[in-house]
């Protein structure tokens, strides 16, 4: 009976074992019984709290002063002028004059003078050697020869060096330029001078020199005449002075047409002559309108056309009987057609003639003259001037293709590339 009972008990010691483990499973809030954690034991580390820096460009901020920046010196030559400008004043213009620009080399390596240039050929510059040790000093010697100048002048000699701070230096050379023989006005213009009646207008010669003196006066051309006459003393811009007048004239003899020409003042000494300009034109009878034909610019084969009118200055009757074409320098016509036409709406008749033509293939300059004949005794042909340029074509250039690669050689038996076929 005794043994029933220990049996019993331990069955029901298994179920109650069972339940319990199920409702474990069954119901999540249950919480298994975990095993004891194991106590490391800690120590206290001191920590350091910075505050945060303010950035300099903050509010009521004062930005940290900052020191002068120390300066490198140069491990080369520097270059260093006493003076980049000289103004040589008032001077004549029948001597040369000099002046020399020091420099001084301020670097710790040696400086090399590479080239000195001037601007113009009146400044020319001259050293003594290229090489300057450092702490060494030269001199460049400029020369400027004020010949054939006159008024206020401004040249430069620029010095390139191998200083690394200033490669070029610009040297400035001023003067005023006072010649010693000046002509005044330097260009005689005549204007209109009608056919026959001839004009004659004076310039005049002044001379700072009391020995040199005028001697004669020469056009140059065959329309023109000058006429040197006695000088007289006289004072300009505080200064006693000689001055000589000179006579120029366009003759009554002189064609129909532009004068240009020059005048030649020779003086008493040996290769002085002064040339001054004289221009002005001869009117005839017929007026041409306009004077000359103006083709402006033109491109290669371009079609162009001009007219002009011719009418009578004076009231005399005339008559135009041939139209040609003269073109410069044994140049081919440029015009095909020289049309005339009769304008019977005005008294005494007048003429328009208008040109038809192409611009020439090759670039460059077209003039020539277009003759026009009259039955005027005193007039019996008139130029009228024609003027233009051809602008060249613009070359073509041919586009540079790649070569087409070379043809690929079909793979030989036996190639590596492609099995041959079983």
């Amino acid at each position: 009976m005794a043994r029933k009972k220990t049996i019993l008990l331990a069955v029901l010691s298994a179920c109650g074992m069972a339940v319990t483990t199920l409702a474990q499973d069954t119901n999540p809030s249950v919480t298994p019984k975990q095993p004891p954690v194991k106590q490391v034991p800690t120590r206290e580390i001191p920590v350091k709290v910075v505050p945060p820096q303010l950035s300099p460009s903050a509010p009521g901020v004062k930005a940290p002063e900052k020191g002068p920046v120390p300066e490198v010196p140069s491990q080369g030559g520097k270059v260093v002028f006493a003076d980049l400008t000289h103004d040589f004043g008032i001077i004549s213009d029948d001597k040369t004059v000099e002046f020399e620009y020091k420099f001084k080399n301020e670097g710790t390596g040696p400086l090399t003078i590479v080239k000195t240039q001037g601007s113009c050929g009146c400044t020319v510059p001259a050293l003594a050697k290229l090489e300057y040790a450092p702490g060494e000093e030269g001199a460049i010697k400029i020369q400027f020869n004020p010949n054939h100048k006159r008024g206020p002048q401004h040249t430069t000699v620029t010095v390139s060096t191998n200083d690394d701070s200033s490669r070029n230096v610009v040297l400035n050379v001023k003067s005023d330029v006072r010649p010693m023989v000046t002509v005044d006005p330097q260009v005689v213009s005549m204007g209109e001078v009608p056919k026959g009646k001839g004009k004659t207008m004076t310039v005049t010669v002044t001379s700072r020199k009391k020995d040199l003196t005028v001697v004669g006066a020469q056009a140059t051309i065959a329309s023109a005449a000058a006429k040197a006459l006695p000088g007289v003393e006289a004072e300009v811009n505080g200064e006693q002075v000689w001055q000589y007048p000179i006579e120029v004239s366009v003759l009554p003899t002189a064609p129909v047409g532009q004068v240009v020409g020059n005048i030649a003042v020779r003086t008493n000494e040996d290769g002085r002559v002064v040339n001054f300009t004289v221009q002005g034109e001869v009117i005839g009878d017929v007026a041409v309108n306009p004077p000359r034909v103006q083709l402006a610019a033109l491109t290669p084969g371009q079609v162009m056309s001009a007219t002009a009118t011719l009418k009578s200055r004076n009231g005399k009757a005339f008559k135009v009987l041939k139209v040609e074409e003269a073109p410069a320098n044994n140049a081919a016509p440029v015009f095909k057609t020289l049309d005339v036409k009769e304008d019977t709406n005005t008294t005494p008749v007048s003429y328009m003639i208008t040109l038809a033509g192409q611009a020439p293939t090759n670039g460059g300059a077209v003039s020539g003259s277009i003759i026009v004949s009259t039955d005027l005794s005193d007039e019996p042909q008139i130029k009228v001037p024609y003027y233009g340029f051809v602008r060249a074509a613009p070359k073509q250039v041919p586009i540079q293709r790649a070569p087409a690669p070379a043809p690929t050689a079909p793979e030989a038996p036996g190639s590596s590339l492609i099995p041959n076929p079983k």
